[in-house]
């Protein structure tokens, strides 16, 4: 699920290689679960962040979402 830019929600936002570090995963695997959909990402210009409630998610449930 993808979050435009000009949501009115202000959130916390992590880059790609820093929510790969958070999990001990590589920027490869992230990207791979954003074109799976598994990651909700936001898109700033040309840039993709990940909201940290994403990061929160992962941690509690768990990679294999």
């Amino acid at each position: 699920m993808k979050i435009h830019e000009n949501s009115q929600e202000s959130l916390p936002l992590l880059s790609v290689p820093q929510f790969a570090r958070a999990l001990h995963l590589t920027d490869r695997t992230i990207y791979a679960w954003i074109k799976a959909g598994r990651i909700q990402i936001v898109h700033l210009a040309r840039n993709v962040r990940i909201p940290a409630a994403e990061l929160a998610k992962f941690q509690t449930e768990g990679c294999a979402r």
